[in-house]
């Protein structure tokens, strides 16, 4: 990608992209938890226990290929999916989750 707007003088001067290093199920699994914790906080739902494990963090991880963006967007769908179904827990059931992993 870097190359593509490196390549155009007018579009490098206006875009400074950011690499987000891949996700590591051994060293990302914690943060991935919190996370969760966070979006599902904001959206005034409580994170059930099968979402705050190690193994949900690391499957997650796997599912999105390893990409932090990916991951944000199967999180945001399940907050999204549990909002709308009236749910007041986020659960590793939501569909969003379930397709996912």
């Amino acid at each position: 990608m870097s190359a593509i707007i490196n390549h155009d003088p007018q579009l490098a001067r206006r875009i400074y992209p950011v690499e987000i290093p891949r996700l590591s199920a051994a060293i990302d699994s914690d943060p991935v938890t919190g996370l969760i914790v966070k979006y599902a906080d904001a959206a005034g739902l409580e994170a059930g226990p099968g979402v705050l494990t190690r193994d949900m963090s690391a499957r997650l991880i796997h599912a999105a290929d390893r990409e932090f963006g990916l991951l944000a967007e199967m999180t945001i769908g399940a907050v999204e999916e549990a909002m709308k179904s009236g749910r007041t827990v986020l659960e590793w059931t939501c569909p969003a989750f379930v397709e996912s992993v």
